[in-house]
């Protein structure tokens, strides 16, 4: 599973802020596709209120492209395509780690259930690590958006992957214990000694009732889990219980797909099918209650209904290669595709799967997808949301 959250801190804004609505969007048929096509407006952008954090405030944000850029240099990555390219804590039992395979890749046990699309190796593992400087960069460094207040006793990271967050945070809070759960035990076996307090123990849902205490966490960290909760309002109003009063809850996720404002991205393109491989994939898995955490807004609703207060959101395009003018999105689009890179398959496999493709099919597509990333000329970025809420003081 996918990794956490921090400080809300808006990208460049390049448009006079004005109130809009995010659109409506029809989920295309098998065999079609398609994502902000026809002239249908842009998504939003949400920057975290100054005055009130509880507000929000809704601007419209369009990146703009660099001109004449030439193409990404390539790798040997894809020769389909020629020179392209405690009471609290579980111990991991004999069936946590029998993993189920598909097409040569590992993926979380059986055991479990089908809550996860994604891929458990280290090929996987890998591009979480990058997806975490990813992030890194998009929040200038923050690990976090709330306001914690000192001293930080513990922390939930859910979700928590290889821990590189878990891991991070607990070197900048050595007198913190961290927690990280996750239904997969690829966390490291080690961690320096100025981070011994993080601990990995807990191989575990989220989805199932939680073990821990009430008022026991000072925070509550939450990170790009498309597809993988059954219930957000439910998930929250655990979090609400085991957080001591004043505690923090944050979320920050994605949908997982690919748009594009300028029509670089159209029906012949092979990243316009990758919404519908997703979401046809994720429905097919039995995946609920949706895989686009920001396009169906799930999150804000939730995190509300669950008796926080003080609630934040700020909204981000993130850019999947290195296409924009701005030096802060460029930089973090040349990472976002080194992550793409590192395992399209990884990504898209089990739900293209799903769909019904084949293996070929799957590394065929794959490589299509690295190649228009490498172009530079689709102009795609997936959307991602922070939310964060408090726990009402006692």
């Amino acid at each position: 599973m996918m990794a956490g959250p921090r400080t809300s801190s808006p990208p460049p804004a390049v448009a006079t802020p004005q109130t809009q609505t995010v659109p409506t969007e029809t989920v295309p048929a098998k065999g079609t596709s398609g994502v902000m096509s026809g002239g249908t407006t842009p998504p939003t952008v949400v920057t975290a209120a100054t005055a009130d954090p509880s507000t929000s405030q809704t601007v419209t944000d369009f990146i703009e492209a660099v001109d004449n850029v030439p193409e990404a240099s390539d790798s040997d990555a894809d020769s389909t395509m020629g020179d392209e390219h405690s009471s609290f804590t579980a111990s991991i039992t004999s069936s946590i780690v029998k993993y189920r395979t598909l097409n040569g890749r590992t993926y979380h046990s059986d055991s479990i259930g089908d809550h996860y699309w994604g891929s458990n190796d280290q090929a996987q593992n890998n591009l979480l690590d990058i997806g975490h400087h990813v992030l890194t960069l998009l929040l200038d460094g923050k690990l976090y958006g709330p306001p914690l207040k000192e001293p930080i006793e513990r922390v939930l990271d859910l979700g928590t992957g290889t821990g590189s967050w878990a891991i991070d945070f607990a070197d900048a809070h050595p007198e913190a214990e961290i927690i990280g759960t996750d239904i997969s035990p690829i966390q490291p076996t080690w961690v320096p000694p100025n981070v011994k307090l993080c601990y990995f123990s807990m191989i575990d849902d989220f989805n199932k009732p939680w073990l821990f205490p009430e008022n026991h966490f000072d925070f509550i960290h939450i990170r790009w889990v498309p597809g993988t909760v059954h219930d957000w309002k439910w998930l929250f109003e655990q979090a609400y219980r085991t957080l001591k009063p004043g505690g923090w809850l944050e979320s920050l996720d994605n949908d997982g797909f690919f748009r594009s404002d300028d029509g670089t991205m159209s029906e012949t393109t092979a990243t316009y099918d990758w919404k519908r491989i997703a979401i046809e994939g994720a429905k097919n898995m039995g995946l609920k209650p949706s895989i686009c955490t920001v396009l169906d807004d799930l999150t804000r609703p939730a995190i509300d209904a669950a008796g926080f207060v003080n609630i934040s959101e700020t909204s981000y395009k993130v850019p999947y290669s290195e296409w924009p003018k701005d030096p802060k999105l460029k930089e973090i689009g040349l990472y976002c595709r080194a992550m793409l890179e590192t395992d399209t398959e990884g990504m898209i496999g089990r739900l293209a799967n799903a769909v019904g493709f084949t293996p070929e099919q799957t590394t065929i597509y794959s490589a299509l997808v690295r190649k228009e990333m490498r172009s530079l000329n689709v102009h795609a970025y997936y959307c991602a949301k922070q939310v964060y809420g408090q726990k009402p003081e006692a």
